[in-house]
């Protein structure tokens, strides 16, 4: 029978797909992994299985509009964790790292797209999440919030040629 292994391997496989329909495939095993273990008690979703969701999610993608929906979906999935449906399941470094790139990276490519707003509002949901690790952070002292997610943001804004209140 599947275990959790099992299942997170197959997730990993579909994570690192070039297929366009990587993300929903993905969801929708792993909606079956979580039903399959109500009834196996060696299958249940750990952070790493969680991570690997979210790897599929925030893989970058040819449409701003259809990775917005995949990070929006990705958040989802973050708060999930968050609530900690499963007593081995919490966010962790790569967990805030995914969703924090993502946002980075989807920030450029509206602002490359000469999307400016939307190309804001990413950087922001990308800063929101930062804030939340590094709140997280001061209760739990596990996360580590490293140079590489301000020099990430900080490269990010200057490209964008950031005013100071950006920064602020």
């Amino acid at each position: 029978l599947p275990d959790t292994h099992a299942f997170t391997t197959v997730l990993k496989a579909w994570a690192k797909s070039k297929r366009p329909d990587r993300a929903y495939r993905s969801q929708a095993l792993f909606s079956d992994f979580c039903n399959v273990c109500k009834s196996l008690p060696d299958a249940m979703p750990n952070t790493v299985s969680y991570n690997t969701l979210l790897e599929s999610l925030v893989a970058p993608i040819n449409c701003n509009a259809e990775r917005w929906q995949n990070l929006e979906r990705a958040e989802v999935i973050f708060h999930d964790m968050l609530s900690q449906p499963y007593h081995n399941v919490a966010p962790n470094t790569t967990t805030y790292r995914l969703l924090i790139f993502a946002w980075a990276d989807l920030s450029l490519k509206c602002r490359r797209a000469k999307e400016p707003d939307q190309g804001k509002i990413a950087m922001d949901r990308a800063f929101a999440v930062l804030q939340q690790m590094i709140h997280m952070r001061s209760a739990d002292n596990s996360l580590d919030v490293d140079s590489t997610f301000f020099s990430r943001l900080v490269a990010n804004l200057a490209s964008h040629k950031a005013t100071r209140r950006d920064l602020e």
